[in-house]
């Protein structure tokens, strides 16, 4: 589905991502289980409007716009439990926040975020570097803020 036909106002987001970029297999097997999942997808009985993406063959995103119906409790335990059968199909963690990452060039580099002080104390990181803030909650800050220069996000903070 085009993220186009979706409000960006009410559509809620969840990026999760992966610490390597997916093999051909592995995007199948995501695009597979999760558009059997979005296919199917309900709240309260009521068909949720969702999607996915896959940005960089490494981020999966998941929405659903709540214009349609509300998704709470049951319905985003559904959605995780899908990412959580994703991870053990895969063998790959994709809910680990710890992990973040950042555009150095045309590669994306993840580290954990407690290695971001050395990062940038090495150069490797500086503030113009692409962080990909996978915080954000709605498609409209995802389309806008998703994926920012580092000092216009929460690692700012390290270039003081």
């Amino acid at each position: 589905m085009v993220t186009s036909t979706l409000n960006t106002q009410t559509t809620k987001v969840w990026v999760y991502q992966a610490p390597r970029k997916l093999e051909t297999g592995e995007l199948q097997t995501v695009k597979s289980k999760l558009t059997d999942f979005v296919d199917s997808w309900s709240s309260h009985g009521a068909v949720v409007n969702g999607c996915f993406e896959i940005n960089h063959d490494q981020f999966i995103v998941v929405m659903a716009d709540e214009a349609s119906a509300g998704v709470s409790g049951c319905s985003i335990d559904g959605s995780v439990r899908v990412i959580k059968e994703l991870e053990s199909d895969l063998g790959l963690s994709l809910l680990d926040k710890s992990v973040v990452a950042f555009q150095i060039g045309s590669e994306i580099v993840t580290m954990d975020f407690r290695e971001i002080p050395k990062a940038v104390s090495s150069g490797e990181i500086t503030a113009e570097t692409l962080f990909f803030d996978n915080s954000i909650n709605t498609l409209e800050q995802f389309q806008q803020h998703w994926k920012v220069p580092a000092k216009d996000s929460w690692v700012a903070r390290y270039f003081n």
